[in-house]
């Protein structure tokens, strides 16, 4: 369970995607990850560098949650890394297959990181600060907004 948070301020896109872009990205995923595994979810650390989005060239972990169908088509990559400088977990990829989008994935995938940080955190975490100066685009923010206002709007999320 997740406690209301009053302090969350509906977040505005900053970055344009395109089709192409976003396909590309989702076929580096698949060749990363593999287009097909294990259903279910997984997790995989790996060292990454990315001064744009870290704010800093230093290699640091990257952790990578994978939701495969029951085919084991890879259906959902989420990642995250830690921000030293907010003492945060801050997410930087949450993308859905193109051909499942809308059909309830990154809400699963939601919930179940949800469940992972208020194991590793408690149900206090900030969801606000570890939203905040992301490059987000429209979906991206209409899904962050909507999800988060299920809570604030009831109180608590159930798993």
């Amino acid at each position: 369970m997740i406690n209301k948070n009053p302090s969350w301020q509906d977040l505005s896109p900053n970055l344009e995607r395109s089709e192409e872009s976003f396909f590309a990205a989702w076929n580096h995923f698949e060749a990363k990850f593999g287009e097909f595994g294990t259903p279910g979810f997984s997790k995989e650390l790996h060292p990454a560098k990315f001064p744009h989005i870290f704010g800093h060239d230093n290699e640091i972990t990257v952790e990578t949650f994978l939701y495969r169908g029951e085919d084991g088509r890879l259906l959902c990559v989420f990642a995250r890394y830690f921000n030293e400088e907010l003492n945060i977990d801050k997410p930087f990829i949450f993308d859905v297959h193109p051909d499942y989008q809308r059909q309830g994935i990154g809400t699963k995938v939601a919930d179940y990181i949800r469940e992972q940080v208020e194991n590793e955190h408690g149900a206090d975490f900030d969801y606000p600060k570890s939203w905040s100066n992301l490059d987000l685009t429209e979906p991206s923010v209409n899904f962050a907004n909507k999800y988060v206002k299920k809570f604030n709007d009831s109180g608590t999320v159930e798993s």
